[in-house]
This record gives structure tokens, sequence and C-alpha cells, in this order.
């Protein structure tokens, strides 16, 4: 049961970070790609 329960603590809080690192990475991309262009 713990193991299970870590593993998917884990997944969940990977899946978040990378969520917000993409979407923070893809609006500064945004920002200063289409701003500069």
């Amino acid at each position: 049961m713990s193991s299970m329960f870590h593993h998917h603590y884990s997944f969940e809080h990977v899946a978040i970070r990378i969520l917000v690192a993409l979407s923070f990475a893809f609006i500064l991309f945004l920002i200063s790609g289409g701003w500069l262009w």
C-alpha cells in the first residue's frame, strides 16, 4: 500500500511540474518570439 501511494503521489507531482514547466516555457516563448517578430 505504501509503495502504491508513493508511486501515485510521485506521478501526480511530476505530471503537475511538467505541465507547469511546459506552460511557463510556452508562454515565455510566445512573448519573446511573437513580440520580437
